[in-house]
C-alpha cells in the first residue's frame, strides 16, 4: 500500500484487508522457500523452509491503525502444491478450461500448508482463517480424499500455529436454496465428509446478475432474504445432526455480472471514451457491488453467532497482473500511471459504513424488503436501512428526539451511475428510500444508556428441507419463553418459479400475517424464488413447544429449508 491517498482512506474510512489469495504457492513458486526434502521423498525440506523465510516487517504505526493483527482470511490457489507431493484429480476437475489437480501425499501437504503459516509470516500478519484451496471444482467436493486432506491440514496446523483456523470447502456459490434447497447436497455432504469438526465452513455468495424481461437488475440474486435462509439452514441441519451451530467464513462476497448491459447503458446515457468515461461507465457495476455487498453485510451482521468473518470483494488495486481488472478500489490513471491513483465508486461502500461500530440495539422491520439494523457508540445512534425493494419505500423510524440527525445515501441516478450524498435533517418524518437504496442514520444525543438488555437465542426446528404436500409443520422447542422480551419466527422458503409466491404460515393453530416482498421481481430468477419470512412475536405467543405449519395456497410445489425461532430473553434488571 504504497500511495499516500489510498493509506489515507484506509484511515478516514476504516478500511482494514480482508483476505489473501495464495499461502503455499506464494512460498513455492515465488519465495523459492520449497524442495524436497532428500530424506523424506514426497515431503518438504522443513529446514529449508524456516532458512529460507523471510516475513514481511510492518511498522508499528501501521500494527496500530489496523488494530494490531491484520486477521485476514487467506486460500490457496489451484494447483499451488510442488510436484513432488504427486497429484490426484477428477475426471471432471481434468478436462475443465483450467484443469484442476490436488496433493496426493495429504499428510505432506498438511505439513508444508502448517510450516509456511508458522514461519511465513510475523503474529501481526499471519491468517487467522485458512482455506486450503479457493473455489475447488465442484466434483471435487464430496470426494473422501478432498475431506481427509482438509482435516489432516486442520490437525497440523492446530499443532504448529494453533491460533490459525483452518475451514472449508471455499465454494464458489452460496445459492443452497436452488430447486428446494436440494442445492445444500454439496456443502452438506462436506460437512458430513469432515464430521462437522472443521473450524469453520465456508463459501462465496454473490449476486450473479443479468437481464430478466428487459430488467437490468435481474439474475440470480442471492443477497437480502434468500441468503437469510441459506444460513438458517446450515445452521438448523449441523443442530440436529451434530448438536452444534458451525462457525462460517466469507472470504468473498458481493454482486457482479450483466457486462453488456453495463455497456448499453452507459452508451445510452452517457456516451464516449477516454479513461474518465471509462471510470463512469464502470462506475454502473461498482453500484452493483456496493449494493449486493451491502445486502449480503446485513444478512451476516443479523447471524453474529455464526458469522466470524466476511469480505466483500473489492480488492485496493490489481496493477500486478490487470491494471482494468473489474473488482478494483483504486485503478491508475490510464490504468498506466502509478503516481496518480484513481478511486472507484467502490469506496462508497466504505464511506458509507465508516466509523459504525458499538452495541447491537434491538430493532426490527415490518417490511421485508428494509433490512435494518443499529448499534449505539457513545452519545450516537447508528441506524442502517437497505431497501431490497426496486420500487420506492416510505417508512418511519422511532426514535427519541435527537440533537443531530445526519443521513448517508447510496443510491444510483437514472442514468445507473450510483451517488453518495450526506443531508442534516430535521425532522424523521416522511423518510423514503429510493429504489436499491442504502442509508445510514446518524442520530446524536446527549446521551445514550440502555434499558433492558435481551439476549436473542436461535432455537430450531425439528427437521430441514421439508417438501410442503398440502402442508407441513414443525416443531420448535422454546427455552424459557416466560422470560421473553419479544420473539421472532423465521421461516426459509424455495419453490419453482412457476409455483408461485404465496405463503400460508400457522404458529400453535393460529395465522400469521405473512408480508410479501416487493423484492420477488428481483429474487426470483425465473428458475427459483426463494425467500425467508421473518415475522416479529410477541411474548404471549410463545411456548415451550411450538408447532409451526406452512402451507402453499395454490397447491403447487415448494420446500421449507429450515424453521427458526429467535427469543430474545431478558436479562433480569440490576
Amino acid at each position: 500500500c504504497q500511495a499516500p491517498e489510498r493509506y489515507r482512506y484506509l484511515r478516514d474510512l476504516g478500511v482494514t484487508f480482508g483476505r489473501k489469495l495464495s499461502v503455499v504457492q506464494a512460498a513455492d513458486r515465488w519465495g523459492r522457500m520449497v524442495r524436497e526434502d532428500p530424506n523424506r521423498p514426497g515431503y518438504a525440506d522443513l529446514d529449508y523452509l524456516r532458512s529460507q523465510s523471510a516475513p514481511v516487517q510492518s511498522s508499528a504505526a501501521f500494527k496500530q491503525d489496523m488494530n494490531g493483527r491484520l486477521e485476514i482470511a487467506a486460500h490457496g490457489q489451484h494447483n499451488a502444491f510442488p510436484d513432488f507431493m504427486e497429484k490426484w484429480t477428477t475426471d471432471q476437475a481434468s478436462k475443465a478450461k483450467k484443469p484442476e489437480s490436488l496433493p496426493a501425499n495429504l499428510d505432506a501437504a498438511a505439513e508444508l500448508s502448517a510450516a509456511v503459516l508458522k514461519h511465513g509470516y510475523t503474529d501481526f500478519d499471519r491468517p487467522t482463517f485458512y482455506e486450503p484451496v479457493n473455489e475447488p471444482h465442484w466434483s471435487m467436493w464430496r470426494d473422501p480424499r478432498f475431506q481427509q486432506w482438509h482435516l489432516k491440514t486442520r490437525d497440523a496446523v492446530h499443532a504448529s500455529v494453533p491460533d490459525v483456523q483452518v475451514g472449508g470447502p471455499c465454494l464458489s456459490i452460496g445459492y443452497f436454496y436452488k430447486n428446494q434447497y436440494h442445492a445444500f447436497k454439496g456443502l452438506r455432504e462436506f460437512i458430513d465428509g469432515t464430521d462437522c469438526a472443521m473450524d469453520f465452513y465456508s463459501f462465496h455468495t454473490y449476486d450473479f446478475l443479468g437481464e430478466k424481461d428487459g430488467d437490468f437488475d435481474g439474475g440470480r440474486v442471492t443477497s437480502g432474504t434468500p441468503l437469510e435462509s441459506v444460513l438458517d439452514l446450515i445452521s438448523n441441519y449441523t443442530m440436529n445432526t451434530y448438536d452444534k451451530e458451525v462457525s462460517l467464513v466469507f472470504s468473498e462476497h458481493g454482486a457482479y455480472g450483466a457486462d453488456d448491459h453495463v455497456a448499453a447503458l452507459a452508451t445510452k446515457h452517457f456516451p464516449g471514451g477516454g479513461f474518465d468515461w471509462e471510470m463512469k461507465r464502470r462506475s454502473i457495476d461498482d453500484f452493483n457491488m456496493v449494493s449486493g455487498a451491502l445486502a449480503n453485510t446485513l444478512v451476516f451482521m443479523d447471524h453474529p453467532h455464526v458469522v466470524k468473518k466476511a469480505v466483500p470483494f473489492i480488492l485496493l488495486s490489481s496493477m500486478g497482473w490487470d491494471p482494468k481488472y473489474y473488482a478494483t478500489l483504486y485503478t491508475p490513471r490510464n490504468f498506466t500511471d502509478k503516481d496518480d491513483w484513481v478511486a472507484s465508486q467502490k469506496i462508497l461502500f466504505y464511506q458509507l459504513a465508516r466509523d459504525i461500530r458499538g452495541q447491537r440495539i434491538a430493532v426490527h422491520s415490518p417490511d421485508p424488503d428494509l433490512q435494518l439494523q443499529a448499534f449505539a457508540d457513545g452519545n450516537r445512534v447508528f441506524t442502517i436501512i437497505n431497501n431490497l425493494a426496486p420500487q420506492v419505500k416510505t417508512f418511519s423510524l422511532a426514535l427519541p428526539t435527537a440533537l443531530r440527525l445526519t443521513l448517508r445515501r447510496v443510491g444510483r441516478n437514472a442514468d445507473f451511475t450510483p451517488y453518495y450524498r450526506e443531508d442534516t435533517l430535521h425532522s424523521l418524518d416522511g423518510l423514503q428510500l429510493a429504489s436499491r437504496e442504502a442509508a445510514v442514520l446518524v442520530a446524536e444525543f446527549a446521551s445514550v444508556a440502555p434499558t433492558r438488555t435481551v439476549n436473542e437465542v436461535a432455537c430450531y426446528g425439528d427437521r430441514v428441507i421439508t417438501a410442503v404436500e398440502g402442508k407441513a409443520s414443525f416443531t420448535v422447542a422454546v427455552r424459557s419463553p416466560a422470560q421473553a422480551a419479544y420473539g421472532i419466527l423465521r421461516v426459509g422458503i424455495s419453490r419453482p418459479s412457476s409455483s408461485g409466491q404465496d405463503v400460508e404460515i400457522q404458529l400453535n393453530g393460529k395465522s400469521l400475517a405473512v408480508q410479501h416482498e416487493a423484492a420477488a421481481t428481483r429474487i426470483d430468477n425465473g428458475e427459483d424464488y426463494a425467500t425467508c419470512k421473518i415475522i416479529r412475536l410477541t411474548p404471549d405467543q410463545l411456548q415451550a413447544s411450538n408447532t409451526v405449519t406452512v402451507s402453499f395456497p395454490d397447491g403447487k410445489p415448494g420446500s421449507v429449508g429450515a424453521v427458526v425461532i429467535r427469543t430474545a430473553i431478558e436479562y433480569p434488571k440490576k
